[in-house]
C-alpha cells in the first residue's frame, strides 16, 4: 500500500498485514470495530484498535476508521502533512442528508451545523462564554433555541423530512467535503454503510462505495430463553415521528393484552442480548425516513428475534421478506397482533431470516468488501 501522504511505499509483507482499526465515540462504532478485528485477526492479519493520534498507527499498512471522520481531529491536523503515513479508510456509519438535497436546505443545514455562541448571540457571544455559570449547558441550551429558528427556516425550504438531526448530519457532510477531496485531503478511501449515504455522496462529487456493516456475535447471539416480551422498540425515541408511531404501537398492544416494551439505546451487552433473547418480534420504526440502517435488525435477528420494519426506498442488504416483515403506519399493529397469534409463522419467518443473515450478510463478508476497496486504490 502506499502513503497519500509521501507517495512513498509503507514498505514490507509485514507493513502490509499490519491494520489499525480506530472507532468513534459511539456503541455502534466500537461493536462494528471489534468485531471487524476479530474477523481481520481470523484472516491472520495482526489487526489492532488504536485511538486517535496513536503513533502505533504509523506502522500499520492500513488505517480504518469506524463511525465519522470527526472523532479524530489529530490524526486531522497530522495527516494533511506531506510525511509518511498509512493508507487512511473512512467506514461511515453516521447519517448523512438525503439524495436530492437542494442548495437551499444545504444553506440552512450549514447554519445549524455551526451554531455556536458567535453565530447564536452575536459579538456578545466571546465575552459570556468564559463568564456564565455551566458554559457547555448554557451553551447547549441557547444552540437548542437557534437550531429550532433554523429548522422552522429548514421546512420552508422543502426539508421536512429531515429537520431532526439536520445539525449533525451538515457536520458530517462539511467534514467530509473538507478531508476526503480538495487539498486537504487525507481520507484515501471512503465506503458508506447505507447506499443512501453513497448516493448523497456522489451528488456532492465525493466518491465512495457502498459496504454495509455485517453480522458478528458481538451483536447478540440467541441465549435460549423463553419468549415472554412480545413486542420490543429499543433505541431513542427523539424524532417526533418515531416517538409518536412507537409510543402509539406500544399502547394499542399493551391495551389488547400483549406485553410490548421500550428500552433505552443505553441497554448495551450481555443485558441486551438477554433482553432480545426473550423478545418474539422487534419494531424497527426509521429515525430519518431515507435511511435504513441495519444495526437493530443484526441485533435482533442473531438474538433469534423477528423483525417488523417500515421501509423507505433502499433497504439494501436488508430484503423486505427475507429478513423482515414490511409494515406501514397504518398496519403495523394489524401485523405484529397476526404475528403474535401465530406462533409457528413467526418462528418459521425468523429462522428464514437468521439464516438469510448468516448467508449473505455476516462481518465475513464486510471484511472481503472493504479490503477490495483498499487495494483497488493502491
Amino acid at each position: 500500500m502506499v502513503s497519500q501522504g509521501s507517495g512513498r511505499p509503507l514498505g514490507g509483507a509485514q507493513r502490509e498485514s499490519r491494520i489499525a482499526v480506530a472507532p468513534s465515540a459511539s456503541e455502534t462504532s466500537r461493536t462494528t470495530a471489534d468485531s471487524l478485528i476479530d474477523v481481520l485477526q481470523q484472516r491472520g492479519f495482526e489487526a489492532e484498535q488504536v485511538r486517535d493520534g496513536d503513533s502505533s498507527a504509523q506502522q500499520a499498512g492500513l488505517l480504518i476508521l469506524v463511525g465519522h471522520g470527526m472523532d479524530f481531529p489529530r490524526w486531522a491536523a497530522q495527516f494533511v502533512e506531506p510525511t509518511p503515513r498509512p493508507r487512511t479508510l473512512l467506514w461511515q456509519l453516521e447519517p448523512l442528508p438525503p439524495p436530492g438535497t437542494t442548495d437551499g436546505m444545504h444553506a440552512i443545514g450549514r447554519q445549524i451545523a455551526r451554531a455556536g455562541w458567535q453565530e447564536c448571540i452575536g459579538g456578545p457571544g466571546r465575552f459570556l462564554e468564559g463568564r456564565v455559570p455551566l458554559p457547555r449547558v448554557v451553551r447547549g441550551l441557547v444552540r437548542r433555541w437557534h437550531a429550532a429558528r433554523l429548522r422552522r427556516e429548514l421546512l420552508r425550504v422543502g426539508g421536512h423530512e429531515w429537520d431532526f438531526g439536520a445539525g449533525c448530519m451538515m457536520q458530517n457532510a462539511i467534514w467530509l467535503h473538507t478531508h476526503a477531496i480538495g487539498p486537504s485531503r487525507w481520507i484515501d478511501d471512503l465506503v458508506c454503510s447505507l447506499p443512501t449515504r453513497v448516493e448523497y455522496l456522489r451528488e456532492q462529487g465525493i466518491p465512495s462505495r457502498f459496504v454495509p456493516v455485517g453480522y458478528h456475535r458481538l451483536w447478540g447471539e440467541d441465549r435460549q430463553r423463553p419468549r415472554d416480551i412480545d413486542m420490543l422498540f429499543i433505541g431513542r425515541l427523539r424524532a417526533i415521528r418515531r416517538a409518536r408511531q412507537v409510543r402509539a404501537v406500544v399502547g394499542r398492544l399493551n391495551r389488547l393484552g400483549f406485553k410490548a416494551v421500550i428500552a433505552p439505546l443505553e441497554t448495551l451487552g450481555e443485558a441486551r442480548t438477554e433482553l432480545l433473547s426473550r423478545t418474539k418480534i422487534v419494531l424497527n420504526i426509521l429515525n430519518f425516513p431515507w435511511e435504513f440502517p441495519g444495526m437493530r435488525l443484526l441485533m435482533a435477528i442473531g438474538c433469534g428475534a423477528l423483525v417488523v420494519s417500515e421501509v423507505c426506498a433502499d433497504t439494501r442488504p436488508w430484503i423486505a421478506g427475507e429478513h423482515f416483515v414490511p409494515v406501514t403506519s397504518s398496519t403495523t399493529v394489524e401485523t405484529l397482533v397476526s404475528l403474535l397469534n401465530d406462533d409457528s409463522c413467526r418462528e418459521a419467518l425468523a429462522r428464514r431470516a437468521r439464516d438469510c443473515l448468516l448467508a449473505q450478510n455476516t462481518m465475513a463478508h464486510s471484511v472481503d468488501q472493504l479490503l477490495i476497496k483498499a487495494r483497488s486504490c493502491c
